[in-house]
């Protein structure tokens, strides 16, 4: 009997001595939370994955405007186009009035439908299809551009290029005046708050162009 029990002391003992205790025991419980943590994120995650690929093999939960390829993004873009939008069609479709002197000295007033953005692009845009009807017209030239415009306040500045100084100059003071208050209509009657709308050259403010002034910013009479 005192064999055994002297067995039974040191075989505890030896127990208690191999087993961890103060910080160690609690890093070792982590270590093995952790691992059995891990290995049940990876079995879930593989499993939801397989699942997912079940669904969307038998077309159920699918995103169809959503592309997990480059394949399938090339596919979509050379479709007919259902399904999918562009970031002009993103942009509101909002109706412009655009005013185009005609050959009797009145102002024929043209509605254009696009889409809107930038209000400082929406006046190029705008100025563009407006020079086109006068270049239609034969009042400009083909080569008369708008380079770029910005606003401070209530004046918007519009920088053409050269040709439109001398687009200017070729015509009548009447003449000169009513194109002038087309494009300055076109742009106060579209653009709040824009009130004033001042000429400019290539970057610069000139003098006039022929019998047209730019040197001082335009403004449309107000209606009493």
């Amino acid at each position: 009997m005192g064999i055994s029990s002297d067995r039974r002391g040191r075989r505890s003992r030896q127990e208690r001595d191999t087993k961890p205790s103060g910080p160690l025991k609690f890093l070792v419980r982590a270590l093995a939370w952790g691992a059995v943590a891990t290995i049940f994120f990876s079995m879930g995650y593989l499993s939801s994955g397989w699942l997912l690929n079940y669904l969307d093999g038998r077309g159920i939960g699918g995103q169809p405007e959503v592309v997990s390829s480059v394949e399938q993004a090339d596919n979509l873009m050379s479709s007919s186009g259902e399904g999918i939008q562009t970031l002009v069609d993103m942009g509101k479709r909002v109706t412009f009035n655009i005013y185009v002197p005609d050959d009797k000295g009145k102002m024929i007033r043209e509605k254009v439908e696009m889409a809107s953005g930038v209000m400082e692009d929406d006046v190029i845009k705008l100025l563009e299809t407006l020079l086109s009807r006068l270049s239609e017209a034969k009042v400009f030239a083909s080569d008369v551009n708008i380079k770029n415009v910005f606003r401070d306040g209530e004046v918007m500045y519009l920088n053409f290029n050269e040709p439109f100084q001398i687009a200017l100059s070729k015509l009548s003071a009447q003449k000169g005046s009513l194109v002038m208050t087309g494009v300055v209509r076109s742009v106060t009657d579209n653009f709040m708050p824009v009130a004033r709308v001042q000429f400019m050259i290539n970057g610069e403010i000139r003098e006039s162009a022929g019998e047209v002034p730019l040197s001082v910013p335009w403004e449309l009479r107000k209606q009493s």
